[in-house]
């Protein structure tokens, strides 16, 4: 059965408590609908689920908290408004809770000197600021003395070499790693390399920028390839939930099992079929909303690295490499491991659950 959720999960809104889905205003298929015999409230999916179950003629429901039938349709039962404006409420109160964003320089990695809704394309070695192309123009073609500058892509914009952390008047010449150091993570002038960095393997600071410039490249590399393996798998699950929303295959594979059975017709076959559809769905849709976190959270990793990269400021630091090589660390798969419904390995005598073609491959290998 689809795992229950933490008791906070439960308190933050109303769910059904077959499938232990929230409640939704906008979904159809997740407005609470009221139980007319007994009051109590579901979803429409689990309704006719268990609506489809019945043997008797016309249909009943059996309500699964109290056990009262009923022989109105699922689709017919009223929806429990006063549960949804309760949800509204909730969901209203959350939404001003929530920190306003600002549409000014979203989404911009490096912002243009002139205009902060623009995207640096250009750097003035002359000014030392970054503009776009067209305020670039705007700005420089105005003074003679001002055409006379050069600008450079961003990309190719020089590193700004940080300050001695003892002598901010002094530019830095090395980096100490030394963890037991008690400059640990600063950069020093020569003169406190000679007063508290004595014996230390200290690195040249260019050599430190350019390296950990090199490496910012390689990780955006890989948390792009990464990303691309999981939207893959995004575009593979949602055609598997949609697979599990699909009456044909469904009715089809009913039919087959009254067919197996015949006359005898088993029930519990068809109940462990419909359980099986409902339980799968739910966790292909878990499994959906986790790859689109990994999404959002490899997207905002990288943002900070280019934009760290772009502005060509601190690059001494490793924080930002060391997050990505621990992002990078959490290893995907890169086959096809969602499939749709009517791949999976389906049994019409349901004496096995039915599996996945890659989970019958893996127990015929290790035979």
């Amino acid at each position: 059965m689809p795992r229950r959720p933490n008791w906070q999960t439960t308190c933050e809104g109303f769910v059904c408590s077959i499938c232990w889905t929230n409640f939704s205003a906008t979904d159809s298929a997740m407005k609470p609908r009221v139980a007319p015999q007994c009051g109590h409230s579901f979803c429409l999916g689990c309704l006719e689920a268990i609506a489809r179950t019945s043997r008797t003629q016309p249909p009943t429901t059996r309500c699964p908290s109290c056990r009262r039938e009923t022989n109105i349709l699922p689709k017919n039962f009223v929806i429990n408004y006063a549960m949804l404006d309760v949800i509204n409420s909730m969901n209203e109160a959350k939404e001003r809770q929530r920190p306003a964003k600002t549409k000014k320089g979203e989404g911009i990695l490096v912002q243009c000197f002139e205009n902060q809704n623009h995207e640096a394309e250009l750097y003035c070695t002359s000014c030392k600021e970054a503009y776009c192309e067209k305020c670039y123009m705007k700005s420089h073609e105005k003074s003679r003395l001002m055409q006379q500058h050069r600008a450079v892509k961003m990309a190719d914009k020089p590193e700004v070499i940080p300050m001695c952390s003892e002598h901010p008047h002094r530019e830095a010449i090395f980096h100490c790693p030394v963890a037991s150091c008690s400059h640990y993570e600063k950069v020093g002038c020569g003169e406190c390399g000679k007063l508290y960095h004595r014996d230390h393997p200290c690195s040249k600071i260019l050599n430190r920028i350019k390296a950990n410039s090199d490496m910012m490249m390689e990780c955006h590399k890989l948390l792009q390839e990464k990303k691309e393996t999981l939207t893959s798998h995004q575009e593979d699950i949602i055609g598997s939930i949609k697979s599990f929303g699909l009456s044909d295959t469904i009715s089809h594979h009913e039919q087959l099992i009254t067919e197996h059975f015949g006359p005898n017709e088993d029930e519990s076959a068809l109940r462990k079929y419909r359980i099986f559809v409902l339980y799968e769905k739910k966790q292909l849709e878990c499994q959906k909303k986790d790859i689109a976190f990994q999404i959002r959270q490899i997207e905002i990793l990288d943002k900070k690295l280019l934009k760290k990269w772009l502005q060509k400021v601190n690059l001494h630091e490793a924080e930002l490499i060391i997050e990505a090589r621990k992002n990078l660390r959490k290893r995907i798969i890169k086959t096809k491991v969602y499939f749709k419904l009517e791949e999976y390995n389906f049994r019409p005598d349901m004496s096995a659950r039915p599996s996945r073609p890659v989970e019958v491959a893996a127990s015929t290998s290790g035979r």
